[in-house]
């Protein structure tokens, strides 16, 4: 597991790494490479496992969307936000900051889509959870 996991994380910077350059479908086969072996490791080890799955799928959300993929890449970006959320209590800086970058980003998509967050039943329970975790926003 700790091969594994080493393997997903280099995998998700190597996605991070090749968006920057531009090489984006580089970019979506390393990320999903990594989404991939956070899933199957977060059926063993959830706890220590789904904040970095939900970095993976932010991370993936992203691309998908560069690539024009609105609808799978809101998909993605509202999966990495649920897993989030059901942390909450347990947020830390990294997953606040993580939280708040993925909510952004999801609100950007569905605007993308022509979509009004305020309508979103997924946006407006991760602002209730950002308003009972005292984070104003």
């Amino acid at each position: 597991d700790a091969f594994r996991s080493g393997l997903a994380h280099s995998l998700n910077n190597l996605g991070e790494v090749q968006r920057e350059l531009g090489q984006m479908e580089q970019a979506l086969v390393s990320t999903l490479e990594a989404v991939a072996m956070r899933r199957e490791l977060a059926e063993h080890r959830p706890d220590a496992v789904l904040p970095d799955l939900a970095l993976s799928l932010g991370n993936l959300g992203e691309i998908l969307g560069e690539l024009g993929q609105r609808e799978r890449a809101l998909a993605s970006t509202r999966e990495a936000i649920i897993i989030l959320r059901g942390l909450f209590e347990e947020w830390s800086d990294a997953i606040r900051r993580d939280f708040l970058g993925s909510l952004d980003t999801y609100r950007r998509q569905l605007e993308a889509l022509g979509r009004d967050p305020a309508t979103d039943d997924e946006y407006q329970a991760a602002m209730r959870a950002l308003h009972k975790a005292g984070v104003d926003r």
